[in-house]
C-alpha cells in the first residue's frame, strides 16, 4: 500500500540522516546504532555550548579590559598634552628670565643650562691674562682641581 511505501521512504531518510550525523561527529566512525549517535551528538552539543559560554565570558572580560585601556589611553593623551603645554610655558618663562639676566644672548628655541651661559661668559675676555689676574687665578684653580 501507499502508506507502507511512505513509511519505508521515511525510515530510509531517517537512516541516511543518522549515518550523515554519525559521519559528521567522526568521519572514521564505524556504523553505529541510533542511540549512540544521538548520545554522542548530545554530548558534543553540550561541549560546544559550554565552549560558547566560556568564549562569551572571555569576550566580556576582554571587552571590559579593552574599554578600560581605551579610557586609560585617552587619559594619558590628555596628560601628555597638559605636560607638553606645561613644558612650553616653563620654557617660555625660562627664556624670559634668561633674556632678563643675560640680554645679549640670542633667544634659543630650547632650554640651555645657565652654567653654559656663565661659563661661556667668564672664559671669554678681550684682555690678556696678565692684565686680568682673576682669569689667571681661575685657570690655576682649574689646573689644581
Amino acid at each position: 500500500s501507499r502508506k507502507a511505501e511512505r513509511e519505508k521512504l521515511h525510515r530510509d531518510k531517517l537512516k541516511e540522516q543518522f549515518l550523515e550525523l554519525g559521519k559528521a561527529l567522526d568521519p572514521n566512525r564505524p556504523k553505529s546504532d541510533k542511540v549512540s549517535v544521538l548520545t554522542d551528538t548530545i554530548q558534543m552539543l553540550k561541549d560546544v555550548m559550554n565552549q560558547v559560554d566560556r568564549l562569551k565570558a572571555e569576550y566580556a572580560t576582554l571587552s571590559q579590559a579593552s574599554r578600560e585601556l581605551i579610557q586609560e589611553k585617552s587619559e594619558l593623551r590628555e596628560e601628555k598634552a597638559t605636560l607638553k603645554s606645561d613644558i612650553e610655558i616653563l620654557n617660555a618663562q625660562y627664556q624670559h628670565r634668561i633674556r632678563n639676566m643675560v640680554p645679549w644672548i640670542p633667544p634659543y628655541t630650547y632650554p640651555i643650562p645657565l652654567v653654559a651661559i656663565t661659563q661661556g661668559q667668564s672664559s671669554f675676555s678681550p684682555y690678556s691674562a696678565s692684565v686680568n689676574p682673576l682669569i689667571r687665578q681661575q685657570a690655576s684653580v682649574q689646573k689644581h682641581s
